[in-house]
Formats: structure tokens, sequence, C-alpha cells
């Protein structure tokens, strides 16, 4: 349905959603790629404030993962697609399906 309305997913790296070990992501993205959505899908984490969650001191309630807990570990993230992903395609991942999608968007607003 995302892909036939023409929007985004935004890969998230919340702990709860991939299970154990960040190696995980890799997995995520290799399925959804195998879905046929690899020009949906982008880097976007949602990243948020731990310390406004309840508890944030304990390891075991950390909804990141240590150091994939702000859009500085996206580098980090593409380096670990790197072998198995085209360079294209990481490159869309990073940014071009989202500014694509974005520049849809303003087009849209523009007409109205």
């Amino acid at each position: 349905e995302v892909k036939k309305r023409g929007g985004v997913l935004g890969l998230t790296y919340i702990r709860a959603f991939l299970g154990e070990g960040i190696e995980r992501l890799v997995e995520h993205v290799e399925h959804v790629l195998g879905l046929g959505l690899g020009e949906q899908l982008c880097l976007g984490a949602d990243f948020f404030c731990e310390l406004d969650l309840p508890n944030p001191s304990s390891r075991q309630h950390r909804f990141f993962f240590e150091d994939f807990d702000t859009a500085a570990c996206h580098q980090r993230v593409l380096e670990m697609l790197r072998p198995g992903i085209e360079p294209q395609t990481l490159q869309a991942l990073a940014h071009g399906n989202l500014e694509r999608w974005l520049d849809g968007r303003a087009a849209v607003l523009a007409s109205l």
C-alpha cells in the first residue's frame, strides 16, 4: 500500500522492533528490499530523548542500541549495509528516496 500510494518507509532503530542486536537492522533492510520497496525505504529512526521516558537509566528499557540513538549513527548504518547493497541503493536510502518524496509533496502543495 505504501508503494501504491507513493509513500516512504522510515527505517527504525528501536530495539523492540529489531530484536537482539543492531545487526538485525541489515536483515530488515534486506527483507524490505526483497519485497521490492527499495524506492520507498529511507533512514528515519524517529529519535527521541530517552530521558523523557520512564526509568531512562535502566539499560533493559533502552529504546535504542548504544551508539545508535542519534542521527550521528546513520553513517555507521550505511557502513553496515555496504557489503550487500549496491551504492546507488545506499544513496537512495541515505537521502535520495526522502528527497524525491519531499519534492513530490512540495509540487502538490505548490499546485494548490
